[in-house]
């Protein structure tokens, strides 16, 4: 069973939560918006940190339909 839109992001958001939570980074929002998970991470957190962990959620597409060097995750 494929999973909609909808529950994909909120998938994606509560991954982020418990990324950002087990790496004790701070964050002062995490939202889903206009088909996107936002996160605001804490100015008192340095900022490759969080990066590193939300990038390492993201994975190579393969197959028929993902092109080369594209990914599952946006992270920017």
């Amino acid at each position: 069973m494929q999973l909609r839109q909808e529950e994909k992001l909120d998938q994606i958001r509560d991954d982020a939560r418990r990324v950002l939570r087990d790496a004790k980074i701070a964050y002062t929002g995490l939202n889903v918006r206009n088909d996107a998970v936002e996160v605001r991470i804490s100015r008192e957190s340095d900022a490759a940190t969080p990066l590193s962990k939300l990038r390492d959620m993201s994975q190579p597409l393969g197959g028929l339909l993902g092109r080369a060097g594209q990914r599952s995750l946006d992270v920017l």
